[in-house]
């Protein structure tokens, strides 16, 4: 057969098989009702519309339009040859669960549940959006963070890269409240990116992100032991100044003594974020949905922290003294490896970091109570766990009046699980 033409719209072609050695000319569509029976393009074949209920594959071919409604399943959608595909929708009650593009392809537009894209495609537009609600996704996002998975874009609703800053708070509070079922009651809050402002942004971002920490999410001790693969697929470690409220006076404070008379200790701490994975590195602070704003509404990727020893305040040494030394604190971390040991020396103000959280704060309604530890701020960057350290350490000769501060932890499958927090 070399020809198969059908001009009429309302023209029907019925067969089991259909088999033309050179062209399909259609004036309507190609239609497949029978998921049994797959619709199989290898040749130049082009069409305006596609709709499939069943399989496709499509080797060379140029489609302006595939659309995939109502209760309908697409498993997979294979575009291997030098294809071009202006749009893609699937709407509905319908599930793309494969979307393969191999070859010289462009896609100007996709919207699905999963996809593999490989080869030199171009993509202008990539929304893998679900039809999750706002509570939905704070739940499936607070289950995400506390058990060792990554984030991807899905797990959050179509409109989050038009979120307010007052929608990200009302987000992140769902989202500390779901994970508050996991970890306890609050206990006190971290900051994130503590350089960042309008001036010198960190990452792209204009300001600090602020989260709650939990009370089991705080390991206390100077030597800890840790298995890390139990919380993260890619761990990061930071040394940081936390400080301890001793007074309520603190959530009016204006000054750096003002913090400082509003606190009855300090120690070393080490905070290991919540990032899943290195490409969850990247959704959070790249430029994909959201950028690096999801940072907030992600309670600040809060999720295990390590507190040494407390440090008295005042105890022997002054208030003018104290402001001194938890402005430009002298700390250092160390990671121990086969390959060379990762020096780190402190750069940062944490009482600056310190006073612009309690800042936040007030502005956005909370109070601190006493007790309430603030993790202020990395003083060494973020640093990746590699699998490779015996040791980290974090050492401060003049934190405390009394002599050298230590605080440290040993990587080891046989440490900490995190399993055990839950």
């Amino acid at each position: 057969m070399a020809e198969a033409q059908v001009n009429k719209p309302t023209g029907v072609i019925k067969c089991d098989d259909l088999v033309c050695d050179q062209r399909i000319l259609l004036g309507g569509s190609i239609v497949s009702k029978d998921p049994t029976k797959p619709i199989v393009i290898s040749g130049n074949t082009s069409m305006t519309t596609l709709e499939v209920t069943g399989a496709l594959s499509a080797g060379a071919s140029t489609l302006s339009s595939l659309t995939v409604t109502g209760a309908t399943q697409l498993n997979t959608l294979a575009a291997s040859g030098a294809s071009s595909l202006s749009s893609l929708g699937v709407s509905g009650a319908s599930t793309l669960n494969t979307l393969g593009v191999s070859g010289a392809s462009t896609l100007a537009a996709v919207s699905a549940t999963s996809a593999v894209v490989s080869g030199t495609t171009t993509l202008a537009s990539f929304p893998l959006y679900s039809n999750i609600t706002f509570r939905q996704s704070a739940v499936v996002v607070a289950d995400k963070l506390a058990g060792n998975q990554s984030l991807v874009v899905s797990d959050f609703p179509s409109n989050v890269a038009s979120w307010t800053i007052a929608r990200y708070e009302e987000y992140r509070k769902m989202l500390a409240s779901y994970m508050s079922g996991k970890f306890g009651p609050v206990i006190g809050w971290k900051s994130a990116l503590s350089t960042a402002t309008v001036g010198t942004p960190a990452l792209g971002y204009t300001e600090p992100g602020y989260g709650q920490i939990l009370q089991t999410m705080n390991l206390v001790g100077d030597n800890k032991n840790v298995n890390f693969a139990e919380y993260a697929l890619s761990p990061f470690y930071e040394l940081e100044v936390v400080m301890r409220v001793g007074s309520g006076l603190i959530n009016a404070a204006l000054t750096k003594t003002d913090i400082v008379n509003s606190i009855d200790a300090v120690a070393l701490g080490f905070e290991y974020p919540a990032v899943g994975s290195t490409a969850g590195i990247s959704f959070v602070f790249g430029s994909g949905i959201g950028g690096n704003n999801l940072l907030r509404p992600l309670n600040a990727l809060s999720r295990l922290y390590q507190t040494g020893s407390w440090i008295d305040v005042p105890g022997t040494r002054l208030v003018g003294d104290w402001e001194t030394v938890l402005s430009a604190p002298t700390a250092t971390s160390t990671a121990f490896k086969p390959a060379g040991n990762v020096v780190k020396n402190s750069v940062g103000d944490s009482l600056q970091w310190a006073l612009d959280m309690v800042t936040w704060l007030r502005n956005n309604g909370y109070n601190l109570n006493v007790g309430d530890i603030l993790f202020t701020g990395t003083l060494v960057g973020v640093n990746a766990i590699d699998g490779t350290e015996t040791l980290i350490t974090g050492t401060s000769p003049n934190l405390s009046p009394l002599g050298v501060t230590n605080i440290s932890v040993t990587p080891s499958s046989a440490g900490q699980q995190m399993s055990l927090l839950l």
